[in-house]
């Protein structure tokens, strides 16, 4: 598998919300699918809404050129091999 663009112009929040179905932390996030009883009242709805906020707003001024794998690891899990290397040691 090859990058169609550089990853300098590949954003990193859109490549996130490209890949995932569901950006849903709770079931309660769906408001129609969700039946929980304690909704109108609960707090933790609001607060994980800010996380996931907080989350894009971190992700979109970055680009994949900006995390923090080895060029190395980029190509060996973009070729579907290393699956379980870690994305989150700095290097």
């Amino acid at each position: 598998m090859h990058l169609a663009y550089s990853p300098e112009k590949i954003n990193s929040g859109e490549v996130v919300r490209g890949s995932q179905e569901n950006l849903e932390l709770v079931a309660c996030f769906d408001a129609v699918a969700s039946d929980c009883r304690i909704g109108p009242a609960c707090m933790l709805k609001g607060i994980l809404s800010c996380v996931v906020d907080e989350f894009f707003a971190n992700l979109e001024p970055r680009t994949l050129a900006d995390l923090p794998l080895t060029k190395c690891k980029r190509v060996k899990l973009l070729a579907g091999g290393a699956r379980r290397a870690c994305a989150c040691r700095l290097e």
